[in-house]
């Protein structure tokens, strides 16, 4: 793609690229590496933020939720409730500014119980269901993967 790209350049504007950079995050950051192995010439530099390495965890990460819900797929959250659930998480672990921006921005000092949640009579709007709470609650492979950083991810559906 990238001997491609640069022969339209060289077609359209007359002359090659003077210098050809790859910037790429999460996924991007891991296609960088590969292609900075596997092609260290078609590029002078590659910014590669955040490579999930290694891509096993990554992928199970992935799955996970879906897992989750397969083995009872009363977990599934419908996602009418997604505001409500995104607001209690970032009211639990967001700063005052995250709040405000509506992002949690300290998970190391996040207090989120989902039991907070939990319907007090049948299933609403406004409330989890016990199963719901469960998928909420249930150690997810984020904990076990960043429990040395002491953070958890909280995965509400894939």
């Amino acid at each position: 793609m990238t001997v491609h790209a640069k022969a339209i350049i060289r077609t359209f504007y007359g002359a090659a690229p003077s210098r050809s950079y790859w910037v790429g995050c999460s996924l991007g950051g891991l296609e960088g590496l590969i292609e900075a192995k596997r092609y260290p010439t078609d590029y002078d530099g590659v910014v590669a933020g955040a490579p999930p390495n290694p891509i096993v965890r990554f992928n199970a990460l992935q799955i996970w939720p879906s897992w989750l819900i397969s083995k009872d797929p009363r977990r599934l959250i419908p996602q009418s409730k997604y505001p409500m659930v995104h607001e209690a998480v970032v009211k639990a672990c967001g700063s005052a500014i995250g709040q405000e921006d509506g992002l949690v921005d300290e998970p190391d000092k996040c207090n989120f119980d989902p039991k907070s949640l939990q319907c007090k009579a049948a299933d609403a709007p406004d409330c989890l269901t016990a199963p719901q709470v469960i998928y909420c609650s249930r150690p997810t492979l984020g904990r076990s993967i960043h429990a040395r950083r002491r953070r958890s991810l909280v995965l509400l559906n894939s």
